[in-house]
């Protein structure tokens, strides 16, 4: 692109026009070469299930209980090492540099066993205007010219540590956003750390209980019955803190280009792969029981 552009520059001095719009394709076409060598063919690999031999089908209702009580099993055990503010929310009891420092030993805990995965450390950058940027409701992006992970630092601190886990995936190399949720929670899971492992069963727990609540409600708020009290005020603190923020226009505008975004990129469900999390974890936690 580039040396054609040069070339028309050279050879045609007097068309004007002409440069100008070989100059934009010839931008346009580094811009999308530079996307899929750094990060576009991640798209295409393949699919995740197949690399760690999980067989993936459509959970029943019945598997999405026996997922959402043993989920809530491990975050009750969880929560008792954990503290909690008075606001009911979870605090994370180290800085954000230190925590991305857990998740890269997290990190070369699963490198032995998926070797997909690019060994890294890498860190992760807070992103300054994370109030404003929760209106969009995005808790993290990834900068793929730059390699960059960035967090929304204005979310709880549960949330915080999954998103980190998140982005950091998308780092090395796992694109699709239901995969990089996956591996985000099988990094908390895996993590030395109590906080990190309540992180990675509370986000897992949101999305199940989420799946069960459209299929069966009843059966969801029966389980729900039985959370720790203190993890039942993490979710309540999370719901207040997000109110002012929940029915935005800027979420409506920032979710149609992400879904228009992914769908360009092969995730048919668009925005709706996020929660698709669920199909991987249930089929893992089959495994479990």
């Amino acid at each position: 692109g580039v040396w054609y552009v040069l070339y028309c520059i050279k050879v045609v001095p007097s068309a004007r026009l002409g440069r100008h719009v070989f100059g934009v394709l010839g931008g346009l076409a580094l811009i999308f070469s530079a996307f899929f060598l750094n990060f576009g063919a991640a798209y295409g690999a393949t699919p995740l299930e197949d690399k760690i031999g999980l067989e993936i089908t459509a959970p029943s209702t019945e598997d999405l209980i026996v997922a959402l009580s043993y989920t809530e099993v491990q975050l009750n055990q969880g929560a008792d090492e954990v503290d909690f503010a008075a606001s009911g929310a979870s605090k994370m009891p180290y800085s954000f540099a230190e925590l991305t420092e857990k998740l890269n030993a997290a990190y070369d805990k699963l490198y032995p066993e998926y070797d997909f995965l690019t060994p890294l450390h890498a860190p992760v950058k807070r992103i300054a205007l994370s109030k404003p940027m929760t209106y969009t409701h995005l808790s993290g992006i990834y900068a793929v010219y730059t390699g960059e992970a960035n967090v929304n630092i204005n979310y709880p601190d549960f949330v915080i540590v999954y998103t980190t886990a998140h982005e950091m995936a998308h780092q090395r190399g796992v694109a699709p956003e239901d995969e990089a949720n996956f591996i985000a929670f099988l990094v908390c899971a895996a993590s030395d750390d109590p906080y990190i492992r309540y992180c990675g069963y509370a986000n897992l727990y949101e999305y199940i209980a989420d799946a069960l609540y459209s299929a069966d409600a009843d059966a969801c708020r029966s389980i729900a019955s039985f959370l720790d009290p203190a993890v039942a005020g993490e979710f309540a603190a999370y719901s207040k803190m997000f109110a002012p923020y929940s029915h935005s226009t800027a979420s409506a505008v920032t979710d149609t280009i992400n879904d228009t975004y992914l769908k360009l990129q092969g995730e048919s469900a668009g925005t709706k792969s996020y929660g698709l999390v669920v199909d991987l974890a249930v089929a893992y936690l089959k495994k479990q029981y």
